[in-house]
């Protein structure tokens, strides 16, 4: 039987992994002002187009709606805030999630929440009659389309300005090539045994996937994949001494020794690895690390 703190552990894990590999998507109090300011502001709404448009509705029976409205909506935006997330995050490993993919989530909430609003009104409104639905229906939609707007094109556009910023002040801090005065051996160990022994030339990146690595590098000018049974925080202590390999993300490991660039976008900020297609992406919560490891290599190569 596998114990609780086992299972929460695996659920925390779960749910840093998708909030680092997917920064387009909102997280943490923004989750909860989402739902809590749209269940409100959509309540609201509803009950305005309901008195309005719907003759003869009694105070109770808008308020019932309301209310029953707003309690559906916080829970529907939830899940799809939360629980639904989690519930991807497996399959989400394989797959990119950008901000199209935010988009499309996004709106078939809102229109989940103009579904329930039609259910709602023809059990709490007495006298809310078939024929109306059209008008109803249509008017919903357009609303579910207009919040879906409001909700992702300003968080599209700002997260775009902010990761360009980001990496545009980064590439001129980049290390020249000349920094790299010195060809460093790396060692990666399993079970005491050593499976990768090369220099930080040779070296690209590695990515960490559940308790596995994978180490890119390069062989006879040819770039090969080794698999290690570690998990990347043992690496990361392991690397500590060598500046050029940086800890860049929550399951990623770089080396500035390769990296050409920098740029960003909506779905966040990536290394340019000369010479090869791959993009590594950089978390903000490592930029410090960054940072520093570029303030350290540049002390070396003086």
């Amino acid at each position: 039987m596998i114990g609780k703190r086992h299972i929460f552990t695996d659920i925390r894990a779960q749910m840093k992994f998708l909030f680092e590999r997917y920064p387009a998507y909102p997280r943490g109090a923004f989750n909860i002002a989402i739902a809590i300011g749209l269940a409100i502001l959509s309540a609201i709404a509803f009950y305005y187009f309901v008195v309005l448009f719907i003759p003869n509705v009694s105070t109770e029976a808008s308020a019932i709606f309301t209310i029953s409205l707003g309690v559906t909506i916080f829970l529907i935006i939830s899940v799809f805030q939360l629980v639904l997330p989690f519930a991807l995050a497996s399959y989400l490993k394989k797959k990119s999630w950008t901000v199209g993919s935010v988009i499309i989530l996004t709106f078939l909430q809102t229109n989940l929440i103009v579904t329930a609003a039609y259910i709602l009104a023809t059990v709490t409104i007495p006298n809310f009659e078939h024929s109306e639905w059209g008008v109803f229906f249509v008017a919903a939609m357009a609303s579910g389309t207009i919040w879906t707007l409001l909700i992702t094109i300003p968080r599209y556009l700002y997260l775009k300005t902010r990761n360009k910023k980001i990496a545009d002040s980064l590439n001129s801090s980049l290390p020249s090539p000349s920094t790299f005065t010195k060809n460093k051996s790396l060692q990666l160990h399993e079970q005491g045994k050593a499976v990768l022994n090369i220099t930080s030339s040779q070296f690209l990146y590695l990515e960490c996937e559940d308790l596995f690595v994978y180490a890119y590098h390069l062989s006879e000018g040819h770039i090969r994949k080794t698999l290690i049974r570690r998990h990347i925080d043992s690496i990361v202590k392991d690397w500590d001494s060598i500046p050029e390999v940086v800890h860049c993300h929550y399951e990623y490991m770089v080396n500035l020794q390769r990296v050409t660039s920098l740029y960003g976008n909506a779905s966040g900020v990536f290394y340019n690895l000369g010479g090869t297609k791959f993009k590594v992406p950089l978390s903000r919560r490592y930029i410090k690390e960054m940072k520093k490891a570029i303030e350290l290599l540049s002390k070396e190569g003086k």
